[in-house]
């Protein structure tokens, strides 16, 4: 009887270096689809929290974060974004720099930053969202939430697949249209960066 040697055959060489290409190629083509799926998932996550804690703040102070004429008890920590509410229900460019800092404070968010790794979150008006990204982008959005929507979180600046998961979660699966979701910015396809605003509540 004879014995092996203990090395391996040039079969059996050839089917491991097969089976790492093959791992190899599924990593390299599907890696890069389970990144993009799991940043959109966590960009719905926040945009949801922070429509929830929106939702939240209201029932609480019966005014929008941002748009609340602070005093100094209203929270246990005053803020310090320097920006008092004038209470009409229209969170102004100048007081959307507060909401983040009123919903920390509240207790709704686990920080006064609305940061994101795929753009910029602000929650504003719906008007001057409008205006901000006319003043930026150098022309008026291509498309619009309804004018009974007056707040929203937009989102700038955002990967087009990752706006589309947000408008799947919240709307009607396409960000020209919608109740909820929209993108401001002309054509939302492969690798370009769009603006979306959603209806805050």
């Amino acid at each position: 009887m004879r014995s092996r040697n203990g090395g391996f055959s040039l079969v059996e060489m050839a089917i491991v270096v097969v089976i790492v290409g093959l791992i190899l190629t599924m990593v390299s083509v599907i890696g890069p689809q389970l990144i993009a799926g799991a940043q959109g998932k966590a960009l719905l996550k926040q945009t949801t929290d922070i429509r929830t804690a929106t939702q939240q703040f209201v029932e609480r102070y019966k005014l929008l974060p941002g748009d609340l004429p602070v005093t100094a008890t209203d929270f246990a920590t005053a803020p310090t974004c320097g920006v008092a509410g004038n209470g009409d229900g229209l969170i102004s460019a100048a007081e959307s720099a507060c909401v983040g800092e009123h919903l920390f404070l509240a207790g709704y968010l686990t920080s006064a930053q609305l940061p994101t790794n795929n753009g910029t979150l602000r929650v504003m008006s719906n008007s001057a969202a409008q205006a901000l990204y006319t003043t930026t982008v150098g022309g008026a959005p291509t498309a619009t939430l309804p004018a009974r929507v007056r707040n929203v979180v937009l989102i700038q600046d955002t990967p087009c697949d990752l706006a589309l998961t947000v408008e799947q979660g919240l709307d009607d699966g396409n960000l020209a249209t919608g109740n909820a979701v929209v993108s401001m910015s002309p054509a939302c396809s492969g690798a370009t960066r769009v603006w979306v605003a959603v209806a805050l509540q």
